[in-house]
């Protein structure tokens, strides 16, 4: 059977973004079982005491057609200073699920670089662990087709912070430098210069 996932930070007693993240968990409950009644996430994380939780914390949902378990682990940013592209037309991760396989066998293959950059039709998507932005010395550009279209990201796109757009590698020349950041990370926590990023 399916299983899938949600990734919630949880910091000074507060879960983030947890609206969204409901939402899409519900989203992938009714594209796979139509007629399972909505999980509610806030439900669930109090019974758990999330509000405990002072420090970073990342909290991990695991989900089928039922809520399966909560767990809470402490949480420290990886450290990334470079990207190399990977070009994989056929991996897909539309839906946050719990096996990572496909994803993790790829990430294997990076050598010496801290992540992969994955490249998707020529288009660039998400590294293996965040959505990607892009700085034109104006505005920052979000790939309009990521791997999987993060909470953060949907946040960022509503505020106007970033702005959605196919960007190819050929185009990465236009960019100065790249942002990486999920349900954990803050926006610009982690900034690389895109000459770091090996095409």
């Amino acid at each position: 059977m399916y299983q899938f996932i949600e990734t919630i930070r949880i910091e000074k007693g507060e879960a983030f973004r947890l609206d969204l993240h409901e939402k899409r968990m519900n989203i992938t409950r009714n594209f796979f079982w139509p007629d399972s009644p909505e999980l509610k996430l806030k439900e669930i994380l109090i019974k758990t005491n999330f509000n405990q939780y002072t420090e970073r914390t990342r909290c991990r949902i695991v989900y089928d057609q039922n809520f399966i378990e909560c767990k809470y682990y402490s949480y420290s940013p990886r450290q990334i200073k470079n990207l190399k592209c990977l070009y994989t037309d056929q991996l897909q991760y539309q839906f946050k699920s719990a096996d990572r396989t496909e994803i993790d066998r790829l990430f294997a293959t990076r050598e010496d670089f801290d992540d992969v950059l994955f490249v998707r039709n020529n288009l660039i998507t998400d590294t293996s662990i965040a959505n990607i932005a892009f700085w034109n010395g104006q505005e920052w550009h979000t790939p309009k087709h990521p791997l999987l279209a993060g909470t953060h990201r949907e946040a960022l796109i509503k505020t106007g912070e970033i702005h959605p757009y196919d960007i190819t590698t050929d185009q990465l020349q236009n960019y100065s430098h790249a942002c990486l950041f999920n349900a954990l990370l803050d926006f610009g926590e982690i900034i690389i210069e895109t000459r770091r990023i090996s095409i």
